[in-house]
């Protein structure tokens, strides 16, 4: 039973054709060619029916690596906990906004500048903010909005493209329907498709009535009305109603499709599609994984060989028993192999107690020899090599990401401990971050009635005030020693002005602690703490200094140390004064060290005993 409609009539091609060949004769660009389409997608430009698309990669299976692998979990976690480290908050889109001309403005405006009016005037609607609230607590029952910025960025990031579906209700009862929507769902990439033509427009021949498809009568039927079986006038329309129940029906821009049965169809407003490196015209995402298929493999082939040989018993050498028959040798195995079979373990899938396995060996006896000698069939040089290589491929991996990986050695007793460590680029989380809040305010918060308030990830600068703290050092450094010369420094916003002329060394010295020298006597070496902290702003200026002497603190205690012990070894005064002079340079470096007090009065303490110890020797 077709629905029934009103005909729209058909346009009159050879009419429209007729005048815009006349223009164009008539401007001289007969021979321009005019497109009021896009261009088709190339890998869909022989396959022009509107029909369901796929990704070129199975996205079920880029997930399923992004579960299993530990590398990929690593890097996802680290990208994911910097996105949402500082979390988010609401925001207003604008100040003031004119109704008549739509125009937003960030200040207050007595009247809009456009219409020149002011009772068109409005601020933003707190019902919209009261409902967006409510969203980014809970944008479903049984999920929160944490849950799902979380599921939407590692969806993202194991196949480049997130759907979020919209759950829209019924609110007029049994008057004329009237949907708002009330619901939102992050989905498995793996399993929504778009239906689309060969130009990438969403939509295709097949509609849908949005009651009847999920009611309990019709539940688990794929209730669909192609409109091709239509006349070209009714096709023309678009305008199509349940011959069931009344209702308008949709049509159908995506599916769900699970082990190839459709289960669930979406209209254009019920899904969003999002995606980080989508290449146009194509309709999907371009997964970073897909570049790193190989070195994911090498990587599980290293692991199950690893896996394999400590679980398996892979054969390991062989154990050779000069003077020994080969009974002998067997006895002995014997009773290895007892033993190893008293240290048992539980197995965590069966619960049942299993023998531990030890990469195997071969005894083998001999008539001639001394004494036993093992040869390995394992080579320690390749396995190091193996190693390496797991180590690069790794920061591969990280690298694809946006990541910075950090491989350090520290020596633990007589071997070398490597750490690795992964920090993500601020740039890296800020463009995910961008890609969230963009679809999230422009695209699915105007489906929810959404348009006054939008949802912005909090800046990621703390984070960096370590690194901005090191510039800030380095900074604070070249004003010291440019005004120590003589030269005039200014620091103001974060930005340090050099002026002026240099001062001569007999005008200049006391400023930077120089001791007076008689001409053609080399001065002795001035250690760092006696120059004297440039005056700047209290918000930044002895913070950043205290951390600088900090940072140089060994150096200077070991000056000290030293010149103590030159004094004291070449007689030049008292071995009182020598211990008071040291003592009050060391309590002067220690008091602008960015300390806590317990840690400088230990470390005076330590010091100062061991300033005794070796002035007193070098002094008798």
């Amino acid at each position: 039973m077709a629905p029934s409609l009103k005909e729209k009539p058909l346009e009159d091609d050879s009419l429209r054709a007729r005048i815009v060949k006349t223009i164009a004769k008539a401007l001289g660009k007969e021979n321009l060619i005019s497109k009021a389409r896009r261009s088709a997608i190339p890998q869909y430009v022989w396959d022009v029916e509107p029909k369901l698309r796929r990704p070129r990669v199975d996205y079920v299976t880029l997930v399923e690596w992004a579960r299993n692998s530990w590398v990929l979990r690593r890097v996802f976690n680290a990208i994911i906990r910097e996105c949402t480290r500082n979390w988010g908050h609401i925001e207003p889109r604008f100040r003031m906004k004119c109704e008549k001309c739509g125009s937003e403005f960030q200040s207050a405006v007595e009247k809009c500048p456009v219409c020149k009016v002011k009772k068109y005037l409005r601020e933003p609607d707190l019902a919209q903010k009261k409902r967006l609230e409510q969203l980014t607590t809970k944008p479903s029952p049984d999920r929160t909005f944490y849950e799902f910025i979380r599921s939407t960025l590692f969806y993202l990031l194991a196949t480049d493209d997130f759907y979020w579906s919209i759950v829209y209700k019924n609110v007029a009862g049994n008057e004329k329907p009237k949907y708002i929507a009330e619901e939102a769902h992050v989905e498995h990439p793996g399993y929504i498709f778009p239906i689309g033509d060969e130009r990438g427009y969403l939509g295709g021949y097949q509609y849908f009535c949005p009651k009847c498809y999920y009611s309990e009568k019709y539940k688990g039927q794929d209730l669909v009305w192609d409109i091709r079986q239509e006349s070209p006038r009714v096709q023309e329309s678009k305008i199509f109603k349940c011959p069931i129940c009344g209702e308008i029906m949709v049509q159908t821009c995506y599916v769900q499709e699970v082990a190839g049965k459709v289960v669930a169809r979406f209209g254009r407003n019920e899904i969003v599609h999002g995606s980080m490196s989508r290449l146009p015209p194509e309709l999907f995402g371009n997964s970073k994984l897909i570049s790193l298929v190989k070195i994911l493999e090498t990587l599980n082939a290293i692991d199950d060989y690893q896996l394999e040989v400590h679980t398996e018993g892979k054969i390991g050498g062989l154990l050779v028993f000069p003077g020994l028959d080969q009974d002998r040798v067997g006895q002995i195995l014997q009773d290895v192999k007892a033993e190893r079979e008293e240290l048992t373990q539980r197995d965590l899938e069966t619960g049942e107690y299993e023998s531990k396995k030890r990469t195997a060996l071969i005894f083998v006896g001999l008539e001639e020899g001394d004494k036993p000698v093992k040869i390995p069939f394992i080579d320690e040089e390749e396995a190091k090599q193996t190693l390496e290589y797991y180590q690069l491929y790794m920061n591969a991996v990280d690298s694809v990401y946006g990541l910075d990986t950090t491989i350090s050695t520290r020596k633990r007793g007589s071997t070398r401990e490597v750490r690795t460590k992964i920090e993500v680029k601020r740039e890296t989380a800020q463009e995910y971050q961008r890609l969230i809040e963009e679809t999230l305010n422009n695209e699915l918060l105007p489906l929810f009635g959404i348009t006054d308030w939008k949802w912005v990830f909090n800046p990621l600068e703390s984070k960096d005030k370590l690194r901005d703290a090191e510039v800030l050092h380095q900074t604070m450094a070249a004003a010291v020693t440019a005004r120590n010369a003589g030269f005039n420094v200014k620091f103001q916003d974060g930005v340090l002005t050099i002026w002026g002329e240099a001062e001569a060394l007999e005008e200049n010295k006391s400023r930077v602690g120089l001791p007076n020298v008689e001409p053609g006597v080399a001065p002795r070496r001035v250690s760092r703490e006696f120059v004297t902290p440039v005056e700047i702003s209290p918000y930044t200026g002895e913070e950043v200094l205290a951390s600088t002497f900090s940072e140089r603190l060994s150096e200077c205690l070991l000056d000290i140390l030293e010149e103590a012990r030159q004094r004291s070894h070449e007689g030049k005064g008292k071995l009182s004064d020598i211990l008071h002079d040291a003592r009050a340079k060391l309590f002067r470096a220690l008091s602008r060290a960015n300390l806590r007090l317990d840690k400088k009065e230990a470390l005076y303490a330590k010091f100062d005993k061991l300033l005794t110890e070796i002035v007193s020797n070098e002094h008798s």
